[in-house]
Formats: structure tokens, C-alpha cells, sequence
């Protein structure tokens, strides 16, 4: 079989397994983003907003808090609201579907091997395919994490960077 080959394999392995859970799945796929939305970006937005008020001198001088307190209110509370909450519950959701994923796969690939012929576990040692299982359970909770919270936390930031410049 060929690496390319070998690669999708256990890429629809994988899916196979995670879309058993659609609630945990589209949950961390769509909050996620979110979170990095109301963490990163909302907050920024409103303090440029605070100082392009201070530019254009559009506040009343030593009513600080009149001028910006809601503002700054908001601020705040989008940042605690997306790094407190919506951040732990995409961290569960992940996790959640991280440990029933690997419970599946581990089931699915015990089950195979208890199919297969006494010869083939004759001619194979029993710490090497533990070995093997093992590292294809860790090889899907690498694979989810770098793919969950590296590659589409970078497409989801270029795309709220280039609405913000859009517009």
C-alpha cells in the first residue's frame, strides 16, 4: 500500500469514528472559531474604537468613565467571556471526542485482530500490535489537536482579519 494510500486510510478511519458524534464534532468545529472571534478580535476592535474616539477628541475631558466605561465594560467582558467560557467549552467538546474517539478505535482494532487466524498471532508478537494500536490512538489525538487548534484556528483568523480589512 502506498504512503499516499496508507495516509487516507487512516484519515477515513478517523472521520469514520468522529462522525458517530456529530454533536461533539460540529460543536468544536464551529465554537472554536467563535472563541477566537470574541477573544482576539472583538475586544481589539472596540478599544480602536475608544482610541479613534480619543483622536478625533470625541470625549469629555476628565469624565473618563463616562466617555468609555461602557466600552471598556465590553471589552473586558468579551475577553473573559470568549477566553472563560466558550474556550473551556470547545476544550470539552474536543476532549469528549477525543476520549470516545480513541475508545472506538481501540474497540474497532481489537475486534480486527480477535478476527484474524491463530497463525497470524503466532507469527506476530502481542506487544507490537499494543505498540501499533497505541500509536494510531495517539496519532488521531496529534492529528485533531494540530488540525483543530492549528490549521483552522489559521484560516479562521484570515478570514476575520480579511473581513476586518475589508471593510
Amino acid at each position: 500500500m502506498s504512503e499516499i494510500n496508507t495516509t487516507k486510510a487512516t484519515m477515513l478511519l478517523f472521520w469514520r469514528h468522529m462522525r458517530r458524534y456529530p454533536f461533539l464534532l460540529y460543536g468544536m468545529l464551529i465554537i472554536s472559531p467563535l472563541a477566537m472571534l470574541v477573544t482576539r478580535f472583538l475586544p481589539t476592535l472596540v478599544a480602536a474604537s475608544i482610541l479613534d474616539r480619543l483622536a478625533r477628541g470625541d470625549f469629555t475631558p476628565g469624565d473618563w468613565w463616562g466617555s468609555f466605561g461602557t466600552q471598556l465594560i465590553l471589552a473586558i467582558g468579551l475577553s473573559m467571556f470568549g477566553g472563560i467560557l466558550m474556550w473551556r467549552i470547545a476544550v470539552y467538546f474536543n476532549w469528549k471526542l477525543e476520549g470516545l474517539v480513541q475508545r472506538d478505535l481501540n474497540q474497532y482494532i481489537y475486534n480486527h485482530l480477535m478476527k484474524l487466524s491463530a497463525s497470524f498471532h503466532a507469527s506476530s508478537f502481542g506487544g507490537a500490535l499494543v505498540s501499533a494500536n497505541s500509536k494510531i490512538t495517539g496519532a488521531y489525538v496529534r492529528f485533531v489537536d494540530t488540525t483543530m487548534y492549528q490549521v483552522i484556528m489559521l484560516f479562521a483568523a484570515l478570514l476575520f482579519s480579511s473581513a476586518l480589512l475589508w471593510n
